[in-house]
């Protein structure tokens, strides 16, 4: 029974079951249903057991899902703490603890900028390529003036 509805009416079909047998066959020695011959006390066994294996599993689910939001809540602490951690190692120690990040098992982090000299020998290169390659901004393109001439198909010789 998946809905807690189903489950409800599975348990009161099951404790009127149990109330029809004691009121109906409290008196009869045995019944034979499908073939087997039970006891009223065995009916109501079955009745019963169905409802206590329900709550049962109930309360598994119950304790399961909890157990599962502590676990969310442990890492998230866990992680919070972790994050703190690494901060005050870098604040303490400084970017060259790197050996005692990776003993925590953590992350060293990159360095926050490229040297001067790198980046003015990119901005080189990147002008070199751009003469070389006659190429021109959106600025330098409507700066130009005047129009050009078309460009006539060359002509097959016979």
């Amino acid at each position: 029974m998946s809905s807690n509805a189903s489950k409800k009416a599975a348990q009161a079909a099951d404790l009127k079951a149990i109330a029809g047998v004691d009121k109906y066959f409290s008196n009869v020695g045995t019944l034979t249903i499908e073939g087997a011959a039970l006891t009223p006390t065995q009916l109501k066994a079955v009745f019963q057991a169905e409802i206590d294996t329900v709550k049962a599993a109930d309360l598994a689910h119950a304790a399961f899902t909890g157990q599962v939001a502590d676990a969310h809540k442990a890492r998230a602490k866990a992680g919070d703490l972790r994050r703190a951690l690494r901060s005050y190692i870098l604040a303490t120690f400084g970017p060259t603890a790197k050996q005692m990040l990776e003993e925590f098992g953590m992350k060293v982090p990159a360095p926050k900028s490229t040297p001067v000299k790198t980046k003015a020998q990119a901005v080189e290169n990147a002008a070199a390529t751009r003469k070389a390659r006659h190429t021109m901004g959106s600025k330098q393109k409507q700066a130009i003036k005047g129009t050009q001439a078309p460009e006539t198909p060359a002509t097959p010789k016979a």
